[in-house]
């Protein structure tokens, strides 16, 4: 039903702005618990990717300001999560992540923000071996993820995750063990 509901949205011509974000907004979180890579989901990935695309398609066509640009940052996040860890497709992963780092350079993004492209960015170095990568943008989404908010310790919680993978996989187990 929410589904139907935002597509209704999306196609309303004459929809203000604030009306069309908020359709982009809940088209993400639809995709979130489809089959987001950074929590527990339904597991329909598919349409996750399909959600996101739709997202995307919306998010580019609106107006070019901060805060369109942050939610297309958040979106190419999202996208580079499923074709790493579901798809495993990860010229596709680096593809979404650079776009995503690209249009954050517009958006001056807050910390959570650059954390979240950082855990992606150290996830992404893990799965293809270069673990010195993976370790510099994992410290640095430590560093831009700790906080009090329950986001921010997530965030943080992941970064560590990643850095333990990359010190690992450099078989340098006080450290892996330490994160």
């Amino acid at each position: 039903e929410a589904q139907t509901y935002l597509e209704e949205l999306s196609r309303a011509p004459n929809a203000p702005l604030d009306v069309r974000i908020e359709t982009i907004e809940g088209l993400l979180r639809v995709a979130e618990l489809q089959g987001g890579a950074t929590r527990s989901n339904l597991g329909e990935f598919e349409q996750a990717k399909a959600s996101l695309l739709r997202a995307s398609e919306l998010a580019a066509a609106l107006p070019a300001r901060a805060d369109v640009t942050t939610l297309r940052v958040r979106i190419a996040i999202a996208q580079a999560g499923i074709a790493m860890d579901v798809d495993q497709d990860l010229a596709r992963a680096a593809a979404f992540l650079a776009q995503a780092r690209a249009l954050s350079i517009e958006a001056e993004p807050d910390s959570d923000l650059r954390a979240a492209l950082a855990v992606e960015d150290a996830a992404l170095a893990n799965w293809q071996g270069r673990y010195p990568d993976a370790i510099a943008a994992a410290q640095s989404a430590v560093e831009a993820g700790e906080g009090a908010t329950r986001a921010r310790q997530v965030l943080a919680l992941r970064a560590r995750d990643a850095l333990a993978e990359a010190y690992y996989y450099q078989n340098d187990l006080a450290r892996a063990e330490a994160e």
